[in-house]
């Protein structure tokens, strides 16, 4: 049947488990809700592995759409310790971020750069079941996750707000009737010292909790040959679950959470860049002085001495103070044949950033933004989940305010020093209904078909000040029709699954994305009002695909090959300090590749590849010159893979495991400047580990960036002010930890 549940399979080297199971059968889901703990031999990447991408519980085998899937268990292998980590094992991802101020995914080439608070994202963020709007938002840590769910191409028709190119899920650890948690402290290089854990359990015979809390803290991983480090992190975050349930019928889940920042951030590494004949950034030679100040400097004359990424000379000292908190509740009443489920939400986000965005000892471009958002979400669903036909309808609303100053001083170019700022107010009202459904053909065949309709109306009041007289008012009473914008779209979707045998099934669908329109709001006097405003985009996805097991269920091979047709993509144009969206066609083609293996007890291999090709249409450079231009941030070629063994020592089982990223080169930016084209980079990570025979305690030792890749994880082009803007991943990076589970 296609939605069976598959039992894990064990085999000789599991006597512990299997005799835990025989003596505690009735308890086996509980137990492993509750531990995340490998047991000996037992395999990290061939787990069974349970996603809830189609709002409820299937084996990823069963699932007709390209999903990476990762449990807590790797999530604890891999020594995840933020929400970004997840893009270094999932195949045609990466992640545009220059501190957690700001955090885009790009899932196959979809996403925005636009480094503006205010907009929402082409990828959706989920974090237990509630929408993430806020770019800002959703870098945070990650702790006592139960899984991380990752689905590539468009969704709409069964998930609450739509999204173009996919959505990244978060779940975590619930409560439940057994008692458990876990405590785990980390220290390392920089002065890293983290600890963070989770306790639940019974409170009586009908409510049960969950608390789990984490702290992070380094001293900033960028040296300052003039001032403090950058990258320095002093973070917490707490999260309780409390969960009724009165009878058979209902069940209540409350989830209540809050995190604080304290950063030094915006660690740039300074890059002395000019205009060429197109008006792109790229390198001043080191023999060369085209700002007439001296060869290899910038508009005002400095030269950076270092050859590191990873030292620099800030006379700003960058800071990040954020504070977000929220609370979910989901309701769920079993209407017999019918599940209704209810998620009601609230987002509440406070952000200061600023950055020295020139990098060096001179005040050429300081920057600044200030975020205060609420998020009101309501979703609710009515679900029959049995027989051969199976549906779920659903509604939706959400409200999103979110009020932004942003400020952008040109400090030492000019007497006085020439100021810009703007404060702006932007309003999303957003209400939805969506539905999606399963028809059994036959017993190895299933027809899927789903629609969406989606109403999006959105209010910009936007007001810029200069230090020279510029100034400009942009609002409805002003601009009547422009700064108040309604989009009304449809999402759909058809796909056919065949189950050619147990362990093979192969799949085909069309999929139609859509994303509102919305509105720029860009720091410097606009060149023409009506740029402010850009329409909504529109992807449809056709895709087939493959998913397999072989080798007596020890293997598993996923692949997909996909055609994306974009019309009207929001692309973020930045010329001469002016930044806007601007709508343009595009296409995208690709195969991605998905091998995990356990050939022998305690040997696990998994292996990811991707191959992207895509470009925009017509996009008009600053010379004029209108051309093609690659899709930014689409490498060529992705690979990631992990080969892990594990063997029994000392009473217990010692563990060692390398996983490594590699990616070919790729632009940044959509008008592809010289600056911001990325070269090919590998990174590669390790870890030594031992767990006790029971589970209980765990050491280990682990190095990030293993041998010191120079890599970029954000880079924009400012030529006109000399300045490349490039934000480096952290260095290598060493690390012990003790955990304790119960």
């Amino acid at each position: 049947m296609l939605n069976r549940v598959r039992r894990p399979r064990l085999d000789g080297a599991d006597s512990i488990l299997r005799s835990t199971l025989l003596g505690a059968a009735s308890a086996l889901t509980l137990a492993t809700q509750a531990s995340a703990q490998a047991r000996p031999n037992e395999s990290v990447v061939m787990d069974e592995v349970i996603v809830t991408a189609q709002k409820r519980q299937q084996n990823l085998q069963d699932v007709g759409i390209s999903i990476t899937s990762i449990s807590a268990q790797k999530i604890e292998r891999l020594g995840f310790t933020t929400t970004a980590d997840i893009i270094a094992q999932t195949p045609s991802m990466k992640m545009l971020s220059f501190s957690p101020s700001l955090t885009v995914f790009n899932i196959r080439g979809v996403s925005q750069n636009d480094f503006s608070d205010h907009y929402e994202p082409p990828i959706a963020v989920i974090v237990d079941e509630a929408y993430v709007s806020a770019q800002g938002a959703v870098n945070t840590m990650m702790f006592d996750v139960d899984r991380v769910e990752v689905l590539r191409g468009p969704q709409g028709t069964l998930f609450g707000r739509n999204a173009t190119g996919g959505a990244v899920q978060y779940l975590s650890r619930k409560p439940g009737p057994i008692a458990s948690g876990y405590l785990r402290a980390t220290i390392g290089d920089y002065d890293q010292r983290n600890i963070e854990g989770a306790a639940g359990g019974p409170l009586s015979d009908n409510v049960s909790a969950r608390v789990a809390f984490g702290y992070a803290h380094n001293e900033g991983w960028l040296e300052n040959r003039i001032g403090p480090d950058l990258n320095a992190n002093d973070d917490y975050a707490a999260r309780l679950f409390l969960e009724f349930t009165p009878n058979d019928a209902v069940n209540l889940l409350l989830k209540v959470h809050t995190s604080h920042n304290d950063d030094t951030s915006g660690g740039y590494s300074h890059r002395a860049i000019f205009p060429n004949a197109d008006g792109l950034g790229q390198d001043v030679p080191l023999n060369a002085n085209p700002w007439n100040t001296c060869n290899g400097c910038d508009i005002l004359g400095y030269r950076n001495p270092s050859n590191s990424p990873w030292n620099q000379a800030h006379d700003r000292i960058g800071y990040l103070k954020r504070d977000i908190s929220g609370a979910t509740l989901k309701a769920t009443f079993d209407l017999g044949s019918l599940t209704l489920t209810s998620i009601s939400d609230y987002l509440h986000l406070e952000k200061r950033f600023g950055s020295d965005s020139d990098a060096s000892p001179n005040s050429l471009l300081l920057y600044a933004t200030d975020q205060n958002l609420d998020q009101y979400s309501q979703e609710l669903r009515l679900s029959d989940d049995g027989g051969r036909f199976r549906w779920v309808l659903g509604a939706y609303a959400l409200e999103i305010d979110t009020k932004n100053f942003q400020s952008a001083p040109l400090a030492t170019l000019f007497n006085p020093p020439f100021v810009s700022a703007i404060n702006f107010q932007l309003k999303t009202h957003s209400l939805a209904a969506f539905g999606q459904a399963e028809y059994d053909l036959r017993d190895d065949v299933t027809l899927i078909g789903g629609l969406r309709y989606t109403r999006d109306r959105k209010e910009m009041d936007y007001s810029l000040r200069d230090s020279f007289g510029g100034m400009l008012d942009f609002n409805d009473r002003l601009f009547p029709g422009l700064a108040d914008k309604t989009w009304e779209n449809v999402s759909a979707k058809a796909e056919i699954d065949w189950r050619i045998r147990d362990d093979v099934m192969a799949y085909a669908s069309v999929s139609r994305g859509t994303k509102a329109g919305g509105f720029s709001a860009p720091g410097f006097l606009p060149v023409n009002v009506a740029t402010l405003a850009h329409d909504q985009e529109v992807l449809t996805a056709y895709e087939v695909g493959l998913k397999s097991e072989f080798f007596d269920g020890r293997a598993r091979l996923n692949a997909s090959a996909f055609h994306y047709d974009y019309k009207d993509y929001q692309a973020f144009f930045l010329v001469v300090l002016s930044t806007t969206i601007a709508n343009r066609d595009a296409t995208i083609d690709g195969v991605e590749i998905e091998l995990a293996a356990n050939p022998i007890p305690g040997l696990d291999i998994s292996v990811g590849l991707s191959h992207l090709e895509g470009k925009v249409k017509d996009v008009t450079l600053p010379s004029g010159r209108v051309v093609d231009r690659r899709m930014p941030m689409l490498a060529d070629l992705g690979l990631n893979g992990l080969v892990r063994y594990s063997w029994p020592m000392f009473g217990g089982q010692v563990s060692i495991q390398a996983d490594a990223t590699y990616s070919s080169h790729f632009n940044f930016y959509v008008l592809n400047p010289p600056v911001t084209e990325e070269p090919a980079y590998t990174v590669v990570n390790s870890r030594l580990a031992y767990v006790t025979d029971d589970g209980q305690w765990e050491a280990a030792v682990f190095v990030k960036n293993l041998f010191d890749t120079e890599y970029r994880q954000y880079s924009n082009d400012i030529s006109s002010l000399s300045i490349g803007l490039d934000a480096y991943a952290p260095p290598r990076w060493i690390a012990a930890s003790v955990s304790y589970r119960w």
